[in-house]
C-alpha cells in the first residue's frame, strides 16, 4: 500500500469514527429527551428540541423503535419497554451490591477465606464483589472478571436453579473447557452435578477451576424467586472446612435473598 493510500485509509477511519460518535451522542440525547418528557413528543418537537433535521430525527427514532427503546403513543413518541428493562436491571444490580456488601465482609471475617459474589451471564459468571483472604495461600481474582460457570460453585449454584432444558439451551454448540483434570467436560456430567446440587442445597467446586482450591456456593434469589447471583467461599483444599463453610454460606445467601425480597 502506498503512503497516500495509507493516509487516505487512516483519514477515512477517523471520519467514520467521528461520525459514529456523533450518531451515538444524538441517540443518547434523544433517549434523555424522551425520558424527561411527561407526554409523547411529535417528530417535529423532537427535531426542534434537538436541533436536528426531521430526516435525521426520524432515522434515530425508527432505530430506537425497532430495538424497543422508543414507541409510538398518542401520535407521538415515548420511551419503550426496553428502556424500562435496562433501567430495572441497573436498579436491581445496584440494590444487590448495596445489600450484599456487609454480608460478604462478615463472611470473609468469620472464615478468613476468599468470598465471591457473582452473577450468571450465559455460560459465564461475572464477579461483582470479592473479599480476599488475608492468608498467604489464597485464591486471587478481580471484580469484573469472567469465569466459566461450569467450573465454579457460584456458577453451578445458579445453573442449578434452571431446568435441564434451560441449561441445555445455554450450552448448545458450546464446549465445556477443562481447566484442571477435575473439570466437568460433558453436558451430561454437568447436569448430573446440578442434580446433586439441587438435592443437597449447595454447589461444590472440587478443584475444578484451580488445582488445590475448593469452593462451596449457594444461589441468591430476588423477590420473584429468580436467582440473581451466587455467593461462595473459596479456600485451599487443605483449609476447606466443608461442613462449617456450607452452613455459613447457606445462611448468608438466605439472608441476602431475604434482603432482596425473597420470601421462600
Amino acid at each position: 500500500m502506498s503512503k497516500m493510500s495509507q493516509v487516505t485509509s487512516v483519514t477515512n477511519e477517523k471520519s467514520a469514527w467521528g461520525t459514529g460518535v456523533k450518531s451515538a451522542e444524538r441517540t443518547l440525547d434523544l433517549l434523555e429527551l424522551l425520558a424527561d418528557s411527561e407526554e409523547a413528543l411529535s417528530l417535529s418537537q423532537i427535531a426542534h428540541r434537538l436541533d436536528l433535521p426531521k430526516s435525521s430525527a426520524h432515522g434515530l427514532l425508527k432505530t430506537l423503535e425497532r430495538r424497543g427503546f422508543a414507541r409510538l403513543a398518542g401520535g407521538g413518541y415515548q420511551l419503550g419497554l426496553k428502556a424500562l428493562q435496562v433501567g430495572l436491571k441497573y436498579s436491581d444490580a445496584s440494590r444487590l451490591l448495596e445489600q450484599s456488601e456487609a454480608i460478604v465482609l462478615r463472611l470473609n471475617r468469620v472464615t478468613n477465606e476468599t468470598v465471591h459474589l457473582a452473577t450468571l451471564e450465559g455460560p459465564d459468571v461475572v464477579f461483582l464483589q470479592i473479599k480476599p483472604s488475608t492468608q498467604p495461600l489464597r485464591l486471587l481474582s478481580a471484580v469484573g472478571l469472567r469465569q466459566s460457570a461450569h467450573v465454579s460453585s457460584v456458577g453451578k449454584a445458579q445453573l442449578a436453579t434452571l431446568t435441564d432444558e434451560e441449561v441445555r439451551a445455554i450450552y448448545v454448540d458450546r464446549i465445556l473447557t477443562a481447566l484442571t483434570p477435575k473439570t466437568i467436560t460433558s453436558l451430561e456430567g454437568l447436569l448430573a452435578d446440578l442434580h446433586r446440587t439441587r438435592a443437597r442445597g449447595y454447589a461444590f467446586d472440587d478443584e475444578e477451576s484451580h488445582l488445590g482450591v475448593q469452593c462451596v456456593g449457594c444461589a441468591v434469589r430476588d423477590a420473584s424467586g429468580r436467582a440473581v447471583a451466587g455467593l461462595s467461599i473459596s479456600a485451599p483444599a487443605v483449609r476447606m472446612r466443608r461442613t462449617e463453610f456450607v452452613s455459613l454460606v447457606t445462611e448468608a445467601a438466605a439472608e441476602l435473598s431475604r434482603r432482596l425480597g425473597f420470601a421462600g
